[in-house]
């Protein structure tokens, strides 16, 4: 691997885990608050924290 493609590779790597790491963040801060969805058969109630979690998956599946 040449310099310049492990340079980017790293830098790749940084900043795919500073998503990471504000994503679950972001999950954290926002848990305690609940959001309504409306389906039109039932409502469901689930917590915002829920939104951005499925990056983290994507995020480790990538790392």
């Amino acid at each position: 691997m040449t310099k310049e493609k492990k340079a980017t590779a790293e830098r790749l790597y940084y900043v795919l885990g500073a998503l990471f790491i504000a994503a679950l963040i972001t999950c954290n801060l926002i848990a305690n608050k609940f959001i309504s969805v409306d389906l039109g058969f039932k409502v469901f109630t689930i917590s915002a924290g829920v939104l951005p979690y499925p990056l983290t998956f994507l995020i480790t599946d990538i790392l």
